[in-house]
């Protein structure tokens, strides 16, 4: 086979620069669903003698987009690179778990930015919903409920999960977490949605203000467990008909986030075994302070401004659970 003359430059999470031979590229076959501004590609590579396949998201070009729409979307991607390094820094030496993207380099400086991630797996939830097998079902919940708790351990709320956000892969019996554009830190201001282009599909713009929760995706996920268990969109006809599933997701849709069930709660409902072990006992300083510095360099304004606001606990929501188990309220149907 004849080699491609193309190389792919990147710089790892680690800090470290990467030359991989480009054998083949071709656009995302499923594109439809990455925010506005934000382009996608698969890149087969040779690397340390390996042929991997990489997922790669880049700004539209210029004559493609607005000045609004590629600041959007270029911040889009810092959230994306910043979720991917605190994932792998929760999971460091080990990756951690393949239900969640995997961060795999980033531009070099100097470059226009991009991010690389792990090939994608499986189909959207979207596409599996109510076609899981019964054996299935116990491997899809475990998953998304583990999942949903390393992210938050991380640090981090999605903000946007969605049935095109997750991924079901039936090989491996597994989700694939993916899309975390929208993504933000737990114990941080909720960004105001008035201040986005095109809201994420899941963003509620009537969220209540205040600070990003563990919980906060609780209801996404509640919603994606419906869906994918039954092929039916959650709601209070649908959820009389499974009481099994009303009572486990007892306040999930609830629309005060503090008052929504935590992650590990979610994990006892439903007998799922806790999925982390002890913190681990690294920071991955070196390429969180890279990603800082490139950060700064490229939107000195933006991080100032965040570095100036005044870091506050997250208010503890208690435990006064709202009695109505799984109830949407937001639900006129009945």
């Amino acid at each position: 086979m004849k080699h491609s003359e193309e190389k792919l430059e990147y710089r790892g999470p680690g800090g470290a620069d990467i030359t991989a031979e480009v054998v083949h590229r071709h656009p995302d076959p499923d594109p439809g669903h990455l925010p506005a501004g934000v382009d996608a590609e698969i890149v087969r590579v040779h690397v340390d003698g390996d042929l991997i396949d990489l997922h790669r998201l880049t700004v539209v070009s210029e004559k493609h987009a607005d000045p609004a729409v590629r600041a959007q979307a270029y911040a889009q991607l810092d959230a994306e690179l910043l979720a991917g390094i605190r994932l792998l820094r929760r999971g460091h030496p080990v990756p951690g778990p393949r239900s969640l993207s995997r961060l795999v380099g980033r531009e070099r400086p100097d470059s226009l930015p991009f991010v690389l991630l792990a090939a994608r797996r499986g189909v959207p939830v979207a596409e599996a919903a109510g076609n899981l097998l019964r054996e299935e079902e116990s491997h899809f919940t475990a998953a998304l409920l583990g999942a949903y708790r390393w992210m938050t351990a991380a640090g981090l709320s999605h903000r946007a999960l969605t049935a095109h956000s997750v991924r079901w892969d039936s090989t491996t019996r597994t989700v694939q977490m993916e899309h975390f554009f929208a993504s933000g830190l737990i114990d941080t201001p909720r960004p105001r949605p008035a201040g986005l282009i095109s809201l994420p599909p899941n963003v509620n713009p009537d969220a209540p203000a205040g600070w990003i929760l563990d919980r906060d995706d609780a209801r996404a996920v509640a919603e994606l467990l419906f869906l994918a268990l039954t092929g039916r969109r959650a709601s209070n006809p649908e959820l009389a008909r499974r009481p099994d599933l009303d009572q486990a997701l007892e306040n999930a849709f609830h629309p005060d986030p503090r008052q929504r069930p935590t992650p590990r709660d979610l994990l006892e409902r439903f007998r799922v075994p806790e999925p982390l072990g002890p913190p681990p006992n690294n920071d991955m300083g070196e390429g969180m302070a890279d990603f800082e510095r490139e950060r700064l360099r490229k939107h000195p304004a933006a991080v100032g401004a965040a570095a100036a606001e005044p870091h506050r606990a997250s208010p503890s929501g208690g435990r006064g659970f709202f009695r109505r188990r799984g109830r949407l309220e937001h639900d006129r149907s009945q």
